[in-house]
């Protein structure tokens, strides 16, 4: 019978000894495509706090519907560029939570008192209205029903008091755990043992939370541990827009890839869109300048247009480009843009869409801000395609190394190991058609191993899409013989 060893083992009996080895290469990791992060401002949610939400469905279930302090809205647009999943933080300080109090003895003593505290669950200014009645068809019960302008959120069934049953017990003991929208609390001092009577009585009070930029920077930190393809912002308000360019930046160097995206109104002036894009000049930004009509009439552009160009962005594979994408129920543009301004804009980096021949509205070019590509840029940083295709390469090659850190050693059978696993990644991509064939890892030879660390270099072509076609048509009167 062999007995198991581990390595470097000696045994001391004469025998036969076994042990097993992986000699496989780590899984080649996928592309993480269809991920946004946004930051909002809104009437309903925990502060400070990341969220994650797979449809636009589930966002208005938890926000509930958009008011005039709401800006929300526009993760809509984000959804339906073709984002899979967001993340999302409630920005904001202070605030206040609304309150109602119900009474005791069902409201027919001389002096009702105060016996339970209604609260909001979040600070917020939502209008809620509150009754508090008999069950129909069923006398033993009682029921509260929470109305927010006129529409039933939720019933919570309880049981009525008797001999047997403490009303107000049973009935913070059910209402606590259910409620999603309100908290129960019984008055100090309260002594009642059963809830008086209340006809859509208003919760009162609420206020939302204050935001500033210094909330901003909390809300991107919270952000930080995820990993996602582009971040939002609800307001196109200069100041707070670089702080957002500042973040991108910092964690940049940290190994955190993804874009900025950014959109400013048509009510701004063409030259000023066109001079804030130009700025950046920075790849991980894209600016969106340009808006579009649904088939509503509503017009959709500034922080709502950026929503919907994000999640096109993150949602599209780096095989595909965002330049001349089709911008689902949209059917005119706000404005009407001569050829050089559409030029201007290209050169500029400024994002904005157009009508096809057919009518149709789509992305004009999936460009990035970078306008002058320096140092060790170079033009394809120009274009969201490739720098997504870039992004994606350092990622999954990091994703599917991280796993060998510590686990082999720096010799040649260990280099080997991290190459082998490199070209896992080089060539899913190349048969995904985001990189040519031919792509390489070799050791860097001006750097040797040495000790624990070793370098290496990567030479890979990202495919470009083919948006300029030149035809030259030669025609002649009549045929020679």
């Amino acid at each position: 019978m062999a007995i198991f060893f581990t390595s470097g083992e000696k045994k001391k009996r004469a025998g036969i000894y076994q042990r097993y080895e992986n000699v496989g290469t780590p899984p080649v990791a996928g592309a993480n495509d269809g991920v946004v992060a946004a930051v909002v401002r809104s009437s309903w949610g925990a502060l400070g706090k990341v969220q994650q939400f797979e449809s636009y469905e589930a966002v208005k279930e938890f926000f509930g519907p958009v008011g005039v302090n709401d800006t929300y809205s526009y993760l809509e647009d984000v959804f339906n560029g073709g984002a899979k999943l967001v993340h999302v933080v409630r920005m904001g300080q202070d605030g206040s939570k609304g309150e109602l109090m119900i009474m005791d003895n069902e409201g027919m003593e001389a002096e009702p008192k105060n016996l339970i505290k209604v609260s909001t669950k979040y600070n917020s200014t939502r209008q809620f209205k509150v009754t508090i009645q008999d069950a129909l068809g069923d006398p033993a019960k009682k029921e509260l029903i929470l109305y927010e302008n006129n529409v039933v959120l939720e019933k919570i069934e309880f049981p009525a008091g008797s001999d047997h049953t403490n009303e107000v017990e049973e009935f913070l003991k059910i209402a606590n755990q259910k409620s999603a929208y309100l908290d129960f609390e019984k008055v100090d001092g309260a002594e009642g043992t059963k809830l008086g009577r209340l006809s859509e009585a208003e919760i009162i009070g609420g206020a939302n939370p204050v935001v500033t930029n210094e909330d901003y920077s909390k809300a991107f930190s919270l952000l930080e541990i995820f990993t996602w393809n582009a971040l939002v912002l609800d307001t196109y308000e200069m100041q707070t827009q670089m702080l957002a360019y500042n973040y991108m930046k910092r964690i940049y160097k940290d190994g955190r890839m993804g874009f900025l995206v950014l959109g400013e109104p048509t009510t701004v002036p063409f030259e000023t869109r066109i001079s804030h894009a130009k700025s950046f000049n920075d790849y991980q930004v894209v600016y969106v300048g340009s808006g579009y009509v649904l088939s509503t009439d509503e017009k959709i552009d500034g922080v709502r247009a950026a929503g919907r160009v994000a999640g096109m962005l993150a949602g599209f594979p780096s095989n595909q480009s965002l330049t001349h994408k089709v911008i689902n129920g949209a059917v005119d543009t706000i404005e009407k843009l001569t050829n050089y301004q559409y030029e201007q804009a290209i050169e500029n980096g400024m994002v904005t869409f157009s009508v096809s021949s057919k009518g149709l509205v789509w992305v004009e070019a999936g460009i990035t801000t970078l306008v002058t590509p320096t140092g060790e840029d170079d033009e394809g940083w120009k274009k969201i395609k490739r720098t997504k295709v870039r992004f994606e390469l350092m990622q999954r090659v990091s994703d599917t190394v991280e796993t060998l850190i510590g686990q082999i050693n720096n010799d040649s059978d260990g280099r080997a190991t991290v190459m082998q696993a490199v070209r896992g990644v080089l060539n899913a991509m190349v048969v995904e058609t985001k990189i040519l064939p031919g792509a390489t890892i070799e050791l860097d030879a001006g750097n040797p191993p040495v000790g624990d660390s070793a370098w290496f270099v990567i030479a890979a072509d990202d495919i470009d899409a083919l948006e300029k076609m030149y035809f030259t048509y030669r025609f002649r009167y009549a045929a020679i013989d």
